[in-house]
């Protein structure tokens, strides 16, 4: 026994329901031959009351949405008549876009709840729900992340830029989500994501792809599946952790972090080490020191001859692209860029008649900047910081680790067991995506 679509669209309606892992209930709405019902009154309580639109011609409006509908032309009318005086339980009550408000105070479950929420009361598998932020006529401009930011919130930052809750000013930033088109479950998934619960929002992703069928939405599960493995892996792994096997795992870090950077420097460091001749003096020194050993060595790469340190001193001086924290302009090129604006900026030590100077290399623009011989390389920031503390396990000595109390030893081993197991799977899907380049 079916039930009649909850918008008065007339359609009998059969419910299939997917249950997650907080027990949340999704409830796909099915018409006859297993269709997914995209019920057509919503949108119209959209374009009428949103976005102010007027009907001139009641029987051709009925006629132009007809075929969607199982109700009569008059039914049809007095259903909007009657939705218009109060159309929220067309429209919902939540804003799906007050995302970074509530994050910004750690406030998941609420957000996580209000999503949920808004979804149980208002299921709608293919509303669009960034179709409606910005008017169908108001200029958008797109920030580097490719999302529109609308004119009337650039006036409303002008308007109020002395009063502006930081809040609100959150509210504006869109979340980047797999299609830009704000699905419902879209916004559920990216919830999902950030709480690291994977399998729900692999879900999510889909669910959706089964209503809209956008590749983004099957390219984005296919991240989360590496994601599920990677945390399966780590929670089998970190019971009863011993130092041997941290161990192991910095090994691997390591031979992966050598082809990391092979992989950023085009598998030549002839440039890496015109920057830094120390790197390159290192690297020869050793190379004598083993064909002085007694032992037989082999010879190995320039890149094979770097120590850990030199790695992490390596993604160090590649990472020059910084936020200002001064306004500025390039000496070479002219550009400005004002404080907190990203710009790529380097200091080196030079010798000018046998006295240390120190030189800057400042600018907002990437090629000027490596023409007047600045390094850059796209290296992020978590790479740096989760590198240094792999070095730092690596230098401790196995006496000084046993030292510490059995509890505090298992939190640090566990620590750096998923500091390097996070690395290797950055470096490894890095790898993966520029393997042709």
């Amino acid at each position: 026994m079916g039930n009649l679509c909850q918008f008065g669209c007339g359609c009998m309606l059969e419910y299939e329901s997917h249950e997650f892992s907080d027990g949340f209930v999704y409830k796909i709405p099915r018409e006859s031959e297993n269709k997914i019902h995209h019920c057509i009154i919503p949108g119209i309580f959209y374009d009428l009351y949103l976005n102010g639109l007027e009907v001139s011609d009641w029987s051709e409006f009925y006629g132009a949405v007809k075929n969607e509908l199982c109700i009569s032309e008059g039914e049809f009318k007095q259903l909007i008549d009657n939705g218009m005086k109060d159309p929220t339980p067309y429209l919902g009550q939540t804003e799906l876009w007050h995302f970074m408000g509530l994050l910004r105070h750690g406030k998941m479950d609420e957000l996580i709840q209000s999503h949920q929420l808004e979804i149980t009361k208002l299921t709608l598998p293919s509303k669009k729900y960034r179709e409606y932020l910005p008017s169908q006529n108001e200029p958008v401009q797109s920030n580097r992340d490719g999302v529109s930011l609308t004119l009337a919130t650039k006036l409303f930052f002008k308007e109020n830029e002395n009063s502006i809750h930081p809040d609100d000013m959150c509210n504006t930033i869109p979340v980047i989500l797999p299609t830009d088109k704000g699905y419902q479950l879209e916004y559920l998934g990216y919830c999902y994501e950030l709480m690291m619960k994977f399998r729900d929002a692999k879900k999510c992703y889909d669910l959706q792809h089964q209503f809209t069928e956008e590749p983004e939405l099957l390219e984005k599960s296919h991240e989360l599946e590496k994601k599920i493995k990677r945390q399966n892996h780590i929670q089998k792994s970190i019971s009863n952790l011993t130092i041997e096997r941290v161990r192991k795992e910095a090994e691997q870090t390591e031979l992966n972090l050598r082809q990391y950077i092979l992989k950023l420097f085009s598998d030549d460091l002839k440039k890496l080490f015109k920057k830094d001749p120390k790197l390159r003096e290192q690297v020869q020194n050793r190379r004598n020191e083993n064909r002085d050993s007694m032992l037989e060595l082999e010879e190995g790469s320039d890149m094979d001859l770097l120590h850990f340190g030199n790695l992490i001193h390596i993604l160090k001086i590649s990472h020059t692209r910084k936020r200002a924290w001064f306004d500025g302009k390039c000496k070479k090129c002219g550009k400005t860029w004002s404080k907190k604006q990203e710009f790529f900026h380097e200091k080196n030590k030079i010798q000018i008649n046998g006295d240390d100077k120190t030189i800057q290399i400042n600018c907002v623009d990437e090629t000027c900047f490596k023409k007047q011989g600045g390094l850059y390389k796209d290296v992020k920031q978590e790479m740096i910081d989760r590198g240094d503390r792999v070095r730092i396990f690596r230098n401790k000595k196995d006496h000084i680790l046993k030292a510490q109390d059995p509890v505090g030893l298992q939190r640090y081993l566990r620590e750096t067991f998923e500091t390097c197991n996070f690395m290797n799977w950055y470096i490894e899907d890095f790898l993966v995506k520029n393997q042709s380049t």
